[in-house]
C-alpha cells in the first residue's frame, strides 16, 4: 500500500501531539475557553477558523517532525526480514509511537566508564594502528570499540541512499556494519586502464567518509528536497569512478537517535576510523559548534584536511574537470584555512548545556593532536603543503587543507 500512496493528512497524529504538553507549546497556539456550564474548566481550541489555525511559527519544524516520525514508521522493516525494500504489514502500536519514546538515559558512572574507555583505545591502541591503512586496520579498530560494550561503528552505503532518495533514521536499521560494508565493497570491481593501454578490472577499495553538516531543522537533517541525499549519491558516484566503494558515516543514520549520548562518547573513534571528512557546504554550516568539533576530531586524528561539497555538486564524467593523470576531478578552491574555535565568540550553539562536553572534546584534540597521524604526514603537510602551526594545535594559527567541490563559492540554500 505505501508504495501507493501519494498524499495523506496528519489530523489523528496532530491531536496527539497537541494532548503532550512539551509538544503543544511548541507547536500550536491554543485558545482557552472557558466552559461556564461546567465550573469554569478551561478548553484549549487548536484551529478556529482558517485564520486562526492554532498552528505556532514552527509550522516548519512542525511539518519535520511529522514527516520524519511517519517516514521511521512506514520504511521500518519488520523483524527478521531482510530484504532491503520490505514495508511492514502493518503499523502496529510500537511503530507508531516510536518517535515519541523518550530518550535512554545512562548514570554518570556508565558514561565516565565508557568515556574513559575510550580515551584509553586513543591513548593505547590508536597510535599502534597509525603506521598501516585503514584498509589493514579496519577489522582491529571494529573489534576495540566493540570490546569497550559502547555502540559499534555504523556505516551508510550512498547506493541505499540512492534507493531511498533520503536519508535514513537510526530507527530504520539501514546502518551497516563495517565487516558489512566490506563485504559489499570487496564484491564489486570497477574498469581500469593500465600503462599499457589495455582495460582491466580491479577490486574497489574500502572507504569510509564522514559526513559533516547542519541540521535543516531541530527534527531532519535533510531539506524537504533532500538535497543532501542528493549530494551524497553524487559523490558516492565520484568516488566509485576512482574505484572507491565509499560508505558515509552520518549521524542521523549512524548514532541512534533515541541513545545518544555513547555515542556521543564514541565520536572521536568513529571519525578516526575514517578516511576522510566531507562538509556540506552552506553559509550556515561553517560557525555551527558541533561543525567545526567534527572538522577538529578528524584533523586531530587523521589528517589537517576538510573537503567542502556544495549543494550543486553534480559528478559527471564527461565533462568533468579531471587532475592530469589523475583519477580525481580538480576541486574550485584548494587553499588553506585557519582551525575555527567551536567554542569562540563567533560560534553558533543551539544549546548552551552542550559547551561542557565541546569544552572536553577540544582537550582531548589538544592533547593528542597529530599522534594518530600516519608517519612522515605532518613532515609532508609542512614541506609540500607550506601549512603552518602544525606541531600543536593553536586556534587562529594552525592551518588546515581545504578543498571545495562543486559551483564556486557559496550556494543559499532554503533549509526552512
Amino acid at each position: 500500500m505505501w508504495d501507493l500512496v501519494q498524499t495523506f493528512n496528519m489530523y489523528d497524529p496532530m491531536a496527539l501531539l497537541a494532548s503532550i504538553p512539551t509538544r503543544r507549546a511548541y507547536f500550536f497556539e491554543a485558545v482557552v475557553r472557558k466552559d461556564d456550564f461546567h465550573e469554569g474548566v478551561e478548553h484549549l481550541i487548536i484551529g478556529i477558523d482558517k485564520e486562526t489555525t492554532g498552528i505556532s511559527s514552527k509550522s516548519d519544524d512542525l511539518h519535520d517532525f511529522l514527516l520524519t516520525s511517519w517516514i521511521r514508521a512506514a520504511g521500518r522493516p519488520r523483524e527478521g526480514v531482510d530484504v532491503e525494500e520490505a514495508r511492514p504489514e502493518e503499523l502496529d502500536s510500537e511503530d507508531f509511537t516510536a518517535a515519541l519514546d523518550p530518550m535512554i538515559t545512562h548514570s554518570e558512572e556508565q558514561m565516565e566508564k565508557l568515556n574513559a574507555n575510550v580515551l584509553g583505545l586513543l591513548e593505547n591502541e590508536w597510535p599502534r594502528l597509525c603506521g598501516s591503512s585503514l584498509a589493514q586496520t579496519w577489522r582491529d579498530r571494529d573489534q576495540f570499540m566493540r570490546a569497550i560494550d559502547g555502540p559499534p561503528m555504523l556505516v551508510l552505503d550512498w547506493v541505499t541512499v540512492l534507493r531511498l532518495g533520503r536519508i535514513p533514521h537510526s530507527a530504520e536499521n539501514r546502518g551497516l556494519s563495517l565487516s558489512d560494508a566490506f563485504e559489499i565493497a570487496d564484491k564489486e570491481e570497477f574498469l581500469t586502464v593500465d600503462e599499457q593501454g589495455a582495460e582491466k578490472k580491479i577490486k574497489m577499495r574500502f572507504f569510509i567518509e564522514m559526513f559533516s553538516h547542519r541540521w535543516s531543522s531541530r527534527f531532519t537533517p535533510d531539506d524537504r528536497w533532500n538535497s543532501k541525499a542528493r549530494a551524497l549519491v553524487e559523490w558516492g558516484r565520484y568516488r566509485q569512478s576512482m574505484g572507491l566503494r565509499t560508505f558515509f558515516w552520518v549521524d542521523y543514520c549512524c548514532i541512534n537517535q533515541g541513545d545518544i549520548a555513547p555515542g556521543v562518547a564514541m565520536l572521536p573513534l568513529y571519525v578516526s576510523s575514517c578516511n576522510n571528512i566531507v562538509c556540506y557546504d552552506t553559509p550556515p554550516y561553517e560557525p555551527r559548534s558541533w561543525c567545526r568539533v567534527e572538522r577538529l576530531l578528524f584533523a586531530a586524528f587523521v589528517a589537517p584536511n576538510c573537503e567542502f561539497l556544495n549543494p550543486e555538486f553534480v559528478f559527471d564524467p564527461e565533462t568533468a574537470d579531471w587532475i592530469p593523470n589523475s583519477k580525481e576531478i580538480k576541486p574550485v578552491e584548494d587553499g588553506r584555512g585557519k582551525v575555527p574555535d567551536p567554542d569562540g565568540p563567533d560560534s553558533q550553539l543551539s544549546y548552551d548545556n552542550d559547551r561542557p562536553l565541546i569544552s572536553e572534546l577540544i582537550k582531548l584534540c589538544k592533547t593528542h593532536w597529530a599522534k594518530t597521524w600516519k608517519p612522515g604526514l605532518k613532515e609532508i603537510v609542512k614541506t609540500k603543503m607550506g601549512l603552518e602551526g602544525i606541531d600543536e594545535l593553536t586556534f587562529g594559527t594552525t592551518e588546515l587543507r581545504l578543498r571545495r567541490y562543486g559551483p564556486g563559492g557559496w550556494t543559499e540554500v532554503d533549509e526552512s
